[in-house]
């Protein structure tokens, strides 16, 4: 059973992964939103996400450098596939193919689309034994309804308009241009729809593997910044082959002033740098069903940025849509507590066990069975494909 630190920590500490969880959908919701701008204005969804990881790199790249320099593990030949897989699912197909969903459809279906990925990485990772999750047990159910809330509440946001509640905020006039371009959709056929909805699926499911696959991977690994870089390398090298192989074009390459070279930095900088990173952290200490389940709150974010600054109308199906995302969080967070309590149970009574009469304890109980990093350690041992 996959243990993680958030389960043994206080308030405070608990607390603080919420936050940081929150301020990395703040970040990925701007990255989103000056996307959507710079897409407007011509820059090429083929070589914006390469641009994004070789900053990104770039960016964390000293960080790994200094800070693990002394905790880093010795580099061998499975982690290399490891990340290299990261790197598939994160950015190739993560990243490219949810760029090329969102060109094929529209804002609004792409975001709800997109939701999908607290419940893809429930099932993946509950499947896969990453996160412990029995669904005979309260804490189960409520991990799984909880996903399901909250990508339910992001999805009513953006597909259900209702009454106007108000409208009335101040923006400028540069501010409402920025929406007009965000606004602005082309015709779209039926079988290119059909395309961008293929393209957001596999997206989708790439993120839910992704993100049970670095779970695993930071267990066998614990170096965050160091995973981080390896999967913006290997993505970067990836996406780079694509974009030479299907537009050998030197033009799609430029990148003009303005709104485009600034979605290019804040996109290296603050989405595959700092987000990526903190998330990385985030995913150690609480596991992929609670870093996935805060997704749908990128859909408040933007809402809320939408309505300040760019003016848009703020409706009833958004304010339903962010009291069932916050429902779903705390349901989410909830289950995490009840499993705490289920392990503290199960450990007391096999300490009491183990006091009364050893020979009872079961060779693969709780207390003996070797936590998810630990069960790696073997089979790092047995690879001597040292680097």
């Amino acid at each position: 059973m996959a243990h993680y630190p958030i389960l043994n920590l206080g308030l405070l500490g608990k607390l603080r992964i919420h936050f940081i969880l929150a301020l990395v959908q703040v970040g990925y919701a701007g990255f989103q939103l000056l996307t959507k701008i710079a897409f407007e204005q011509g820059l090429n969804k083929t070589t914006y996400p390469v641009y994004r990881n070789v900053i990104g790199f770039a960016v964390i790249l000293p960080v790994a450098a200094f800070l693990e320099r002394k905790e880093r593990p010795q580099l061998r030949f499975t982690h290399l596939i490891h990340f290299f897989f990261l790197g598939i699912t994160a950015v190739a197909l993560g990243q490219g193919l949810f760029l090329y969903g969102l060109a094929d459809t529209t804002p609004t279906f792409a975001s709800a689309f997109q939701n999908s990925i607290p419940a893809v990485t429930f099932a993946m990772a509950a499947i896969s034994g990453v996160e412990d999750v029995n669904l005979s047990r309260r804490d189960g159910q409520a991990k799984l309804f909880g996903a399901i809330c909250a990508g339910a509440g992001a999805t009513l946001m953006t597909a259900y308009k209702g009454p106007l509640l108000f409208n009335h905020l101040h923006h400028s006039a540069a501010s409402t241009e920025a929406a007009k371009s965000i606004q602005a959709t082309p015709i779209l056929t039926l079988s290119v729809w059909r395309l961008g909805s293929l393209y957001l699926l596999i997206s989708c499911l790439a993120f839910g593997v992704f993100y049970v696959l670095q779970a695993r991977t930071l267990r066998m690994y614990p170096a965050r910044y160091s995973t981080v870089c390896f999967t913006n390398f290997f993505g970067a090298i990836q996406l780079s082959v694509f974009a030479v192989a299907s537009q050998p074009s030197l033009s799609i390459w430029k990148i003009t002033p303005g709104i485009q070279l600034t979605s290019v930095l804040y996109a290296g900088f603050v989405a595959s740098g700092l987000v990526f990173s903190a998330q990385a952290w985030c995913m150690q200490q609480a596991g992929p069903v609670i870093v996935s389940a805060y997704q749908p709150l990128q859909t408040v974010v933007v809402g809320f940025v939408a309505l300040v600054f760019l003016g848009e109308p703020f409706y009833l199906g958004s304010l339903l849509g962010a009291i069932l995302i916050i429902c779903g969080l705390y349901m989410v967070t909830w289950g995490q507590e009840q499993q705490q309590e289920h392990v503290t149970r199960l450990q007391r009574r096999q300490s009491d066990i183990g006091e009364s009469d050893p020979s009872k304890m079961e060779e693969g109980s709780l207390l003996h069975r070797p936590l998810l990093h630990d069960e790696e350690k073997p089979q790092e041992q047995r690879n001597s494909g040292s680097i």
